[in-house]
């Protein structure tokens, strides 16, 4: 069974309920401020609306950083953080 072909122009963020939803999930592994930053400009850039954001903090220690710098960028996220 092939998975669903969704092909659409996105030209209105505030339509999302006509599109299915799209989860990012981001890896976060010791990131650079700026890097982390730049990232996530990227994203709120895309033309297709993401309805869910999820940061993985890898490394355990970073999720102060991505927590400011996901709130300076306006992002709800959440987070998961391995126990080992």
């Amino acid at each position: 069974m092939q998975g669903q072909n969704w092909e659409y122009q996105v030209t209105d963020k505030q339509s999302v309920s006509e599109y299915p939803p799209v989860t990012v999930v981001l890896a976060v592994y010791n990131p650079t401020p700026e890097h982390l930053s730049e990232q996530l400009r990227s994203l709120r850039e895309q033309s297709y609306p993401i309805a869910r954001l999820v940061a993985v903090i890898a490394d355990r220690t970073s999720v102060a950083l991505v927590r400011d710098a996901t709130a300076d960028a306006g992002w709800s996220v959440d987070y998961v953080v391995p126990e080992s």
